[in-house]
This record gives C-alpha cells, structure tokens and sequence, in this order.
C-alpha cells in the first residue's frame, strides 16, 4: 500500500499537480484565430425607408464598414467606420433635422441641409394626458 502512495506522489510531483487539476484546461479557454470575413445587407421595407450595413475585417484585428438609412422623405444617414490599433474612427453623413458640422471625439460629422421639398412631421402643441382623469 505504502509503495502504491509513494508513487502517486511521485506522478503528481512530476506532473506539478495538473493531472488532478479541474481548472487546468475548459474547452472555453480556445480561441480560434480571426478570419478574414466581409458581409453586408441592404433592404426596403413597406414605407420606403432604405436601411444598409456593410463590413469586413482583415483578421489581423482591422475593421472597416458603413451602415446607414434613407427614409422615405430622403432624410439619410451614413456612418462609415475604421476600427485599428489607432482605435475606433467614423465619419457620419447626415441631412437629420437638428445636426451641425463638428468633430467630437474623434468622430466627423458632415451635416447637410434638408432639402426643402422634404415634409416635416407635425409638430404637437398640446400635452395630452396619458391617463385621463
């Protein structure tokens, strides 16, 4: 007996204690390398309004796409994005009420005006209650 505890010993030293070890190795510690991909879609739905995603990446850990919309009234946006070892870049094309030409945080935003044939929403003067008394 004393002989077959001598030698578990002597495996287990050995092995540096990893043979009785559950943490040693999870299937989830495998990360399979990056692949290059590049996919993309583009769809219309029933009132008109366009919407679109384009991206690829290089495997090396470079991603490179857009995405955006256009309404039926041809109010866009168009978000176009680098993401590198220099970090996540975009650059935003819109005609959306409200926006303004600037660069905050790295991102470029180019504001066009909406062109005047567009129709605005109307606009609601009242407050309605949401649980009338």
């Amino acid at each position: 007996m004393l002989k077959v505890v001598l030698l578990l010993a002597l495996v287990a030293g050995v092995l540096g204690g990893d043979v009785i070890n559950p943490g040693y190795y999870h299937p989830d510690d495998y990360v399979p390398p990056p692949v290059p991909y590049d996919y993309g879609f583009q769809t219309v739905d029933e009132l008109g309004t366009e919407v679109n995603r384009q991206e690829a990446g290089d495997g090396a850990g470079r991603v490179t796409g857009a995405y955006g919309y256009t309404d039926r009234d041809g109010i866009y946006r168009l978000v176009k994005y680098i993401a590198d070892e220099k970090g996540f870049r975009a650059e935003i094309d819109t005609s959306e009420p409200g926006t303004d030409n600037q660069n905050p945080a790295g991102v470029t935003i180019v504001s066009n005006p909406i062109p005047a044939a567009v129709k605005q929403a109307p606009i609601l003067k009242e407050a309605v209650a949401a649980h009338p008394a």
